[in-house]
């Protein structure tokens, strides 16, 4: 097995800027933690052996509470918007999890340079999982948001039409009503009443049923 120290491969810290940003702040936040936590263990590998074992135990314990909760959140809304690649896109973040479990496993065991490999194998996620699948699926999901706006408004400006259907309904029930009664108060007037009422209730099953069609086409 080769001695050489993998980290003669990575000359310089990571710095964050647009490419890795995807514009859901839970998400970017997380991102930028990570990049901030492998650029502690790159500049511990540096320093030494005893820091970059602590620094290395610090990023694993970040990396497998953090991850999984940022992982669940990007997870749902693959999930939730449709993402064509999402089997795809979870699939990595799994093999993601098993590397840095693989990395602690290593280091438990006394292998060699562990932390400096878990520094080469960050920078390469963060420059082919972050700033290329990451940023897929978040121009997909904007896209996919402003649809999903443009499908409210029409459903509000529908309704808005239904609500005020029904308003006109119940105000020429009422006004026919208030014919019928200011007429006189007699027995047959009530019964009157009754039977327009009972009219418009039979008439307002077939506007109800109108208004399911005019929903359910949306």
């Amino acid at each position: 097995m080769s001695t050489r120290d993998p980290q003669a491969a990575v000359s310089h810290k990571m710095v964050w800027n647009d490419n890795y940003t995807v514009g859901i702040k839970q998400i970017d936040d997380m991102h930028k933690e990570l990049i901030n936590s492998t650029n502690e263990l790159f500049e511990a590998c540096t320093t030494g052996n005893d820091a970059a074992a602590v620094s290395f135990k610090n990023t694993i314990r970040m990396m497998v509470n953090h991850t999984k909760e940022v992982f669940a959140h990007e997870e749902e809304l693959l999930d939730l918007s449709g993402y064509p690649e999402r089997i795809m896109h979870k699939a990595q973040h799994k093999e993601f999890m098993r590397n840095i479990l693989e990395h602690q496993k290593k280091f438990q065991s006394g292998v060699r340079f562990v932390p400096n490999s878990l520094v080469r194998f960050l920078i390469e996620w963060a420059s082919s999982h972050i700033a290329i699948e990451d940023k897929k699926f978040a121009i997909y999901y904007a896209e996919k948001i402003d649809e999903m706006k443009i499908t409210v408004q029409q459903t509000q400006k529908l309704l808005m039409g239904v609500k005020k259907f029904r308003q006109l309904a119940f105000s020429m029930l009422l006004t026919q009503l208030k014919g019928i009664y200011s007429q006189n108060s007699s027995e047959e007037t009530v019964n009157k009443c009754v039977e327009v009422i009972n009219a418009f209730l039979i008439k307002n099953r077939k506007v109800m049923a109108a208004d399911y069609v005019i929903i359910k086409s949306l």
